[in-house]
């Protein structure tokens, strides 16, 4: 008999009272690192394998891409050369400018490369160009 009581009191010492809530502890879900960062099922480094695409289809899609970025080079240029020319006085004849390039190119495009151009204009690293913002907004309100 006091065998077994012997045994119960060694479970009960085995038992460690946790430090900290157990529901706060991270689990790392599948797909994660112990930080939080994704894991790829593939280390190598490699690409996986695309479908097969016969080369005379590669030359298309080559060919698009390049025509992609030909037409974003023309658009930034056509979009400098009207902000280039902005003031108060060439105002309506900018924006009007502007107003042809969204009919002309994909408006994501035209809406991206004003902003990258307006931030380049008004916003310079060692100084704020306060007269420049109140005519932009007019020219990209319409």
């Amino acid at each position: 008999e006091s065998d077994d009581d012997d045994d119960d009191d060694d479970d009960d010492e085995k038992e460690v009272e946790p430090d900290h809530n157990i529901a706060d502890t991270y689990r790392p879900t599948k797909g994660e690192d112990i930080y939080g960062n994704k894991i790829d099922g593939d280390t190598s480094g490699e690409k996986k394998p695309s479908k097969y695409v016969p080369p005379h289809q590669r030359k298309k899609q080559q060919a698009s891409g390049e025509g992609d970025q030909e037409k974003r080079r023309i658009l930034n240029r056509l979009l400098n050369n009207a902000l280039n020319r902005l003031s108060e006085d060439t105002l309506i004849s900018v924006a009007q400018q502007v107003a042809q390039l969204y009919s002309s190119y994909p408006s994501q495009l035209v809406h991206e490369l004003i902003w990258k151009n307006a931030t380049d204009a008004c916003v310079l690293p060692p100084m704020l160009m306060t007269g420049l913002i109140p005519v932009y907004t007019a020219c990209i309100a319409g």
